[in-house]
């Protein structure tokens, strides 16, 4: 172990930093909960889940993790500041064009879910307020509930029954614990804040903030990695079982 004052990164091309940014396996999960809160549902409009998987791609994938990336740097890719800011204001205007549509054919309730989630994306990701809003509650209410309960309102254009808001809770606490531990393996090392003041208490580093650090050894981070792989592989099996039952095979 050492106390390193240095981000630890690998040198990556531009196919490297396209995959870094886009987050595959946490940006599955939030599909994944998309996908469970439309099977929830009485009814599933495949049409209506095609719109919202391609606005969570636009809104997530391509908007706020450019956001991300803007603020922070965390993915430390080798994107400017205008191509992020470019990539950012598309993916929200798409995503935003596509809540509109959905708000104007089906419920105009679901200008409420759009306005959330514009909302939480800006905050959570600009740290707006001091980053009041960047922490686990906000990330599992935007990423996790929002995804699940949102979904399952889109179908049913009803209230969500207790099991739905169960649902959406099981889906924030499993992408807050996910995000954890990814963020225990930023440049591809475990490490530890060291300066509690620094890092307002947290104690994984996120990004450049804390310039104190106890890097862990590689091995620690290759079953860090394990472990991610077989939650992101669980989620997937346990989604796909669901979706199965549902639809009677």
């Amino acid at each position: 172990m050492q106390v390193s004052e240095i981000a630890f990164s690998k040198p990556r091309k531009l196919w490297g930093d396209l995959r870094v940014l886009f987050h595959l396996p946490r940006a599955a999960l939030v599909y994944s909960f998309v996908l469970l809160g439309a099977v929830f549902s009485p009814a599933i409009h495949w049409d209506r889940l095609a719109w919202t998987f391609v606005a969570f791609f636009f809104g997530l994938q391509v908007g706020a993790y450019a956001l991300d990336e803007l603020r922070g740097r965390h993915a430390s890719t080798g994107f400017s500041d205008a191509h992020l800011k470019v990539r950012a204001a598309i993916g929200l205007s798409v995503f935003a064009g596509i809540g509109l549509y959905l708000s104007y054919q089906y419920s105009w309730w679901i200008l409420g879910l759009l306005a959330f989630g514009v909302f939480t994306i800006l905050a959570y990701n600009l740290e707006v307020a001091r980053g009041r809003f960047h922490n686990a509650f906000w990330y599992g209410a935007a990423w996790g509930f929002g995804p699940a309960v949102g979904s399952y309102y889109l179908h049913a254009l009803t209230l969500p029954p207790p099991s739905v808001f169960a649902l959406g809770a099981f889906a924030a606490v499993l992408g807050v614990g996910h995000l954890w531990k990814y963020g225990m393996t930023k440049c591809y090392h475990s490490h530890t804040c060291l300066d509690f003041a620094a890092d307002q208490g947290e104690t994984i580093c996120h990004g450049q903030r804390c310039a104190n650090r106890l890097v862990m050894p590689r091995e620690v981070s290759k079953l860090q990695w394990r472990t991610i792989d077989l939650e992101f592989a669980f989620v997937l099996l346990l989604t796909a079982a669901i979706v199965a039952w549902r639809l009677g095979f």
